[in-house]
């Protein structure tokens, strides 16, 4: 059920990040920003 749920919410352009407890969910959230930044970022200049 996860895998379709995330499949789909890649499907329709979303980024998807999975939290989990037994992990520092707010650096993961960090870096999840950041990447997503950096990939509507790349080939632009600012």
């Amino acid at each position: 059920q996860r895998a379709e749920i995330s499949a789909a919410l890649r499907a329709a352009g979303a980024g998807h990040l999975r939290l989990r407890t037994d992990r520092d969910w707010l650096l993961d959230m960090v870096r999840f920003v950041a990447a997503q930044r950096h990939t509507r970022t790349r080939g632009t200049t600012r």
